[in-house]
């Protein structure tokens, strides 16, 4: 049986509820103000909407069926120009992406190799490019690889990468198979997104999503990760490690 299903349909209620209100909330004043309260609620709301897909990581059927009706409903929501509820609907597709991906590559040296990976091809793209996409740009509403993040009183007000979110999903599962701080890394990686909004606002240019991610999940769990590495230095990138039981 999935587990927590209350939290996994309070989280997406919350979300599909917020998305479709945006639009009728009073406009906000300032770009900075928006970028920073519509915006980070939304992502806030996705971030929080991935968390709790990752408790049904025991059911990767149940995960990849949700995934495929989710993702062939959000292109077709997505076409039909539908809004920013179809955000829903990208989230469970992405999310459940993203925990199959970590179910699939389970080995301890995974879970070093590849947020550093993506974090370092991030971060170069990002810095190292003088057009990269901004979260707080406006995203095309038909666009399936990004999040259309709506401005209060209507528009567009900014954008997620699905990859962003997709990761953080498989980050999130990576820290309940292996054992790590689970409160600290599930909160940082929920709140990841919304931190690099506020230092885009500050810095006035991109953020790499992606780096804040590795670092959330790897720097408060360093301890735990070398000690993973002593018990388990013979696993191979084929074999898995023992999911853990959640609370």
């Amino acid at each position: 049986m999935v587990r927590g299903p209350a939290a996994l349909l309070a989280a997406y209620a919350f979300a599909l509820a917020y998305f479709l209100a945006a639009p009728q909330l009073p406009r906000l004043s300032g770009a900075d103000t928006e970028a920073l309260v519509s915006n980070g609620l939304a992502l806030a709301l996705l971030g929080a909407g991935a968390l709790a897909l990752v408790r049904a990581q025991d059911e990767p059927w149940v995960v990849a069926l949700v995934g495929l009706g989710a993702g062939i409903l959000a292109a077709g929501l997505r076409t039909a120009h539908v809004g920013p509820a179809a955000n829903v609907f990208l989230l469970l597709f992405a999310g459940a992406a993203g925990i199959l991906f970590a179910r699939f590559l389970s080995a301890p040296s995974a879970l070093v190799a590849v947020p550093l990976l993506v974090a370092g091809i991030d971060a170069v793209s990002v810095f190292a490019g003088s057009g990269a996409t901004r979260i707080t740009t406006p995203a095309d509403a038909t666009d399936f690889l990004v999040f259309a993040l709506p401005a209060w009183g209507g528009g567009g007000s900014g954008q997620l990468a699905l990859s962003d979110l997709g990761f953080l999903a498989t980050f999130a599962t990576w820290a309940w198979q292996f054992g790590l701080r689970r409160l600290v890394t599930g909160v940082g990686l929920g709140l990841a997104p919304v931190a690099a909004v506020v230092l885009e606002v500050e810095l006035g240019r991109a953020v790499p999503v992606l780096a804040l991610l590795a670092v959330v999940l790897l720097v408060p769990n360093l301890d735990r990760i070398l000690h993973l590495f002593r018990d388990h230095g013979g696993v191979t990138a084929g074999e898995r490690a023992p999911a853990r039981k959640l609370p």
